[in-house]
């Protein structure tokens, strides 16, 4: 089966012409790869994107509509049977989960984890773009995901004849630096990301040969939730339990007991002197590089905008990169507020490189 990375799936899936089946842990974005190319397709065809149920059959709107497969019955995927008329034959009555018209993405999300009675009508619904009387918009294009045999996730084996209706990819876990460049991007707690650019192990760490009963798994998506979590909160206890929930009592005290770290340094006092005394365990100075993020972020001023930026170039190069694409995607006017003459002696080495 084909590997790629996100950005390498949305590329192919503007491309490929037939049903596309993708396969991958649970987690890793299987689901951010579908809104994104989604969102791409709207835009090529200049129409509004939407996930809500209420524009399903909207002409001015792109829909993606997920269809959690494991969650349906047969009933709410083909349709509830009523006599016709004459009562000469058996109709099926939508219930209003699939399109009639428009443009967009079916997908059918989770798809072998559905019982085999609904994955057999997911047969013809994928090859012949019908099922029973009911038939797929031309706009529409039909995407679906499932999770690994070896993800303990009590999957169905998907059958053979189901599994020729697709194309098959196979989603790989992001690496550390192409999940941070999401991250900015998505605007997630620099704190996490910072934490994450150091202890890289923690990105995904989930053990399917284990026999631990775990609940909290570390994974990108367990990760953007702690994020959600702590957003606006600084007292470190609850920051524990906050991160603790989502990606495991441990990884949330050592998240907690890094934060503290940062409080070594006089955060405020290096933004008046503009010196640091630049520490030399690397985890300190993670946890500095997030605490000078994130005393820029409350307050977002032009004076401390320069500040931070002759700041960030008192650290080793790839630091520098990532405090300032950080704090880019944090504060979108943040070089508007840099002088012009500290801009343009740097433009062309670091710029161009945080676009």
């Amino acid at each position: 089966m084909i590997k790629v990375s996100h950005k390498n799936l949305v590329r192919l899936l503007e491309n490929i012409k037939c049903p596309v089946m993708i396969h991958g842990t649970f987690g890793i974005g299987k689901s951010v790869a579908v809104r994104d190319y989604a969102r791409n397709m709207a835009a090529k065809v200049g129409l509004e994107f939407s996930e809500s149920p209420k524009d399903i059959n909207a002409d001015d709107k792109f829909v993606l509509i997920r269809l959690p497969l494991h969650q349906l019955d047969v009933a709410e995927l083909k349709g509830i049977p009523y006599p016709s008329g004459d009562r000469e034959k058996t109709i099926f009555l939508p219930i209003g989960l699939l399109p009639l018209k428009g443009q967009g993405v079916l997908f059918l999300d989770e798809i072998n984890l559905a019982p085999p009675a609904v994955q057999a009508n997911a047969y013809q619904l994928v090859l012949d773009r019908q099922l029973g009387f009911y038939e797929v918009p031309k706009g529409y294009t039909i995407l679906a995901a499932g999770n690994s045999l070896s993800d303990k996730a009590n999957v169905f084996d998907m059958p053979y004849p189901l599994r020729n209706r697709f194309a098959h990819l196979m989603l790989m876990t992001p690496t550390v630096d192409e999940w941070i460049g999401w991250a900015a991007k998505a605007q997630l707690d620099s704190r996490v990301v910072a934490f994450l650019s150091w202890r890289r192990d923690y990105l995904h760490a989930f053990n399917p040969d284990s026999d631990e009963d775990v609940f909290s798994i570390p994974t990108p998506r367990a990760w953007e939730f702690a994020s959600r979590n702590i957003e606006g909160v600084t007292d470190h206890e609850l920051i524990r339990d906050l991160v603790g929930c989502v990606v495991g009592e441990g990884i949330g005290m050592e998240f907690a007991a890094w934060l503290a770290l940062s409080q070594e340094y006089d955060i405020a006092g290096i933004f008046k002197t503009k010196k640091i005394d630049m520490p030399k365990k690397i985890d300190v100075l993670y946890s500095l590089m997030a605490a000078i993020i994130g005393y820029y972020v409350d307050a977002p001023t032009e004076k401390n905008a320069n500040t931070l930026f002759d700041l960030a170039f008192q650290f080793q190069r790839e630091h520098t990169m990532m405090i300032l694409s950080l704090v880019s995607k944090k504060d979108t006017e943040f070089f508007n507020k840099v002088d012009k003459q500290k801009m343009d002696k740097v433009a062309d080495e670091i710029i161009a490189l945080l676009l």
